[in-house]
C-alpha cells in the first residue's frame, strides 16, 4: 500500500488543496478513490491470509466441534493411512469461497498487482 500511496501524484493532493479540502478530505474523496485496486489485492491477500490459517485456530479451539476446516482436513490423516477422498473434498470446498472473493475483484486485483511496484 505503501508504494502505491507514493505513486499518486502530489500534483493532486496540491490541486485539492488549493479547492479548500482538509486532509480527511483529500484522503477520503481523491486517494482513497484512486487506491481501490491496491486495496482490493490487498483485501483479497489479508481473506487468503485467514482462511487458509491453520496454526491460530488448532492452538484456541479446544474442542473437536470448534475446529475449522483446515484443523479438521487434519483429522483425516493418522499415523498409519491417510483418507485422501474426504481431504480432497475438504480441499475443494475450502477453495470455493477464495474463488468466489477472487473472481469477484478480479479486475481491480490485476490491476492492482500491476501498478503496485511502479512509480
Amino acid at each position: 500500500m505503501r508504494q502505491y500511496f507514493l505513486s499518486i501524484p502530489r500534483e493532486l493532493e496540491e490541486a485539492a488543496r488549493i479547492d479548500g479540502l482538509n486532509r480527511f478530505g483529500i484522503f477520503f474523496r481523491i486517494v482513497l478513490l484512486l487506491s481501490k485496486p491496491a486495496l482490493s489485492a490487498c483485501t483479497i491477500f489479508a481473506f487468503m491470509g485467514a482462511w487458509n490459517n491453520f496454526m491460530y485456530p488448532l492452538t484456541m479451539a479446544r474442542k473437536p466441534e470448534m475446529h475449522v476446516l483446515t484443523v479438521g482436513l487434519q483429522s483425516f490423516r493418522n499415523n498409519f493411512y491417510t483418507e485422501w477422498g474426504p481431504i480432497l473434498v475438504g480441499t475443494i470446498i475450502m477453495m470455493v469461497p477464495v474463488l468466489v472473493i477472487f473472481l469477484l475483484f478480479q479486475r481491480h486485483f490485476v490491476r492492482g498487482i500491476s501498478t503496485t511496484g511502479l512509480k
